[in-house]
């Protein structure tokens, strides 16, 4: 979604840029999941936190799952050429309130509090990341390597549009079968069509929850697909600051300041 088509207003943002019009349940009812449905993905409405994979992390994947190559000298110089592309840094100019209690909170008690690495500016403070970040200062996929593709004129994005099958064949002496092609439903000017693209190599990225349901469609049946979603729990907390209070921060509004900065 370009920038001057960003409404910036919670209800249309939910239901153009969020999956399920940001009220996607679990089957029980009892997680609401918030997750980018749009050009750029969680990248174009997410808080703009941008850690590296951590080692313990590293550790598993490489001695549990023995995949080598996630602590290799490749994989960290590849996480570092991302980091400087997406021009992550830790500092912060203006913090949030929220960011501000917890942080004094945190020192308060003696516990060790540091601020996340964002891939934003120093002084980005819009107030709007959640919507779409208005002014395209926040370095996600739509402000990077989605916008490098188009400008080497290497690639096209087309909104509007929904993958629905990945076509494949085995070719003669191949063990396996190798896409070919991808079926999807285009939207435009109220109408719908099913058009098909042919490719030489297939990359499905539709996000942890669409992926596993497109190669479903597509009739993989390896066992692992949809067995292993991860979600990131998160719990609201409101506090109520009496304006009588005497503290720096009571001046302070909830939408000033970094989005998410300690």
């Amino acid at each position: 979604m370009q920038l001057s088509n960003l409404s910036l207003l919670e209800g249309p943002t939910l239901d153009q840029m969020y999956e399920g019009a940001g009220l996607l349940l679990t089957q029980d009812a009892s997680v609401v999941i918030l997750a980018g449905s749009t050009v750029g993905g969680g990248f174009t409405i997410n808080w703009s936190a941008s850690f590296c994979t951590p080692e313990h992390i590293i550790r598993e994947w490489s001695q549990s799952h023995e995949l080598e190559l996630f602590d290799s000298k490749l994989y960290k110089e590849a996480m570092d050429i991302v980091c400087e592309r997406m021009e992550v840094q830790h500092d912060v100019e203006d913090e949030g309130l929220n960011n501000a209690v917890l942080t004094k909170g945190c020192q308060e008690l003696g516990y060790p509090v540091r601020n996340i690495p964002r891939n934003a500016p120093v002084d980005h403070s819009c107030g709007w990341c959640g919507l779409g970040c208005k002014d395209g200062r926040k370095k996600g996929a739509s402000e990077t390597w989605l916008k490098y593709m188009v400008n080497s004129g290497n690639g096209v994005l087309i909104p509007n549009c929904e993958a629905t099958k990945v076509l494949h064949h085995r070719k003669r002496r191949r063990r396996r079968d190798t896409a070919t092609r991808v079926a999807f439903k285009f939207s435009y000017n109220s109408s719908k069509e099913i058009c098909i693209v042919e490719s030489e190599v297939t990359i499905v990225a539709c996000g942890a929850l669409n992926t596993p349901i497109l190669l479903r469609k597509s009739g993989l049946k390896n066992h692992t697909i949809k067995q292993h979603l991860h979600l990131h729990l998160v719990a609201m907390a409101w506090g109520y600051f009496p304006e009588t209070i005497s503290s720096p921060l009571k001046d302070r509004k909830s939408y000033e300041g970094g989005i998410m900065t300690a």
